[in-house]
């Protein structure tokens, strides 16, 4: 069996609105970088995610334990990825990137850019919830603390089940809106602190929401390649009060491809993939057949109704 690893993401735009952040008591020094770090588990794929801009990297050992696929080989198709954003902002290029450190996010929302909070130990923290979660709840009353805590009020998706917009009762019905069987939330920002990575003109002062998830936590699904796949959705939110211009959001990807001494890279234009794979027949570390990685981008940025062509698909985005 060929082992094929896809990180799925899709980008949405959105830009400064005065809801869900709250404030924080600054403190005297910069805001710490973040410590939290949560796997996601389906039946294939273990990914670890941490907020501080990164995936499956941080503290992981030195083998690419990060990012397991098949989960019960312990190979890996990827040590390390991140967020790759820039712009300008008055005409100066401003960036929050990242590859193997020097973190460039850090825990927490923005109130305001030019003044953001410098104490983000409350925000350090990854929720993660299950499909099986929420149905144990149902069944026994019995509820995690990620469900129980579920940070809708910095704008963690919620499932109205009360009928009460603006709010989280989970004993009234509401729920956390999950994509996928399992799926972590985190919320963090490039304006709490130094950037360790791209010092270039100060913050771009965005805030970003992340929900990365999985199927096929405990069952099989329809379609195997759901299996082998995990799935990371960006909400990039400018809360600078003057517009970033020219932006342009993507994900760096580390390798390597299991043994790292024979990779290839590739892109296809038409999937809007970039695509990792082995120069031979056989791996050092997966065997015969060899391993291949692809990241794909399923939606482009999605910003306000501006009238304009903001994806470049050479169509305005909202309907005359």
């Amino acid at each position: 069996m060929r082992w094929g690893g896809l990180l799925l993401l899709g980008l949405a735009v959105a830009f400064a609105s005065p809801m869900w952040a709250q404030p924080v008591e600054p403190g005297d020094e910069p805001c710490e970088l973040g410590t939290a770090r949560r796997t996601l588990t389906s039946s294939s794929v273990q990914a670890t995610v941490y907020n501080t801009g990164g995936l499956f990297f941080g503290s992981q050992t030195s083998a690419g334990g990060g990012y397991l696929l098949p989960t019960d080989t312990g190979n890996s198709p990827t040590f390390a990825a991140s967020l790759w954003l820039g712009g300008t902002v008055g005409g100066d290029l401003r960036v929050a990137a990242s590859r193997w450190g020097g973190w460039d996010f850090f825990p927490g929302p923005l109130e305001d850019a030019e003044a953001p909070p410098t104490n983000c130990s409350a925000y350090d923290r990854i929720y993660v919830v299950s499909r099986d979660d929420i149905r144990r709840y149902y069944q026994t009353g019995e509820a995690t603390k990620d469900l129980r805590d579920w940070p809708y009020q910095l704008g963690a998706p919620v499932l109205d089940g009360d009928g009460v917009e603006g709010n989280y009762n989970l004993a009234g019905g509401d729920q956390p809106d999950l994509i996928g069987d399992q799926a972590a939330w985190w919320v963090m920002n490039d304006a709490s602190g130094d950037h360790g990575a791209s010092s270039v003109n100060g913050p771009l002062g965005v805030e970003v929401r992340v929900l990365a998830f999985v199927y096929g936590q405990r069952r099989a699904t329809a379609s195997p390649v759901l299996d082998q796949t995990s799935f990371y959705r960006y909400e990039i939110i400018n809360r600078r009060g003057q517009p970033i211009e020219q932006m342009y959001a993507s994900l760096w990807n580390g390798g390597p491809l299991g043994d790292g001494g024979d990779d290839y890279i590739g892109t296809d234009s038409l999937l809007s993939m970039g695509i990792m794979y082995n120069d031979s027949n056989e791996d050092a570390a997966y065997g015969s057949p060899p391993p291949a990685i692809g990241v794909q981008f399923l939606q482009g940025p999605i910003g306000l109704a501006n009238g304009r062509d903001d994806d470049f698909d050479g169509e305005v985005d909202e309907p005359e």
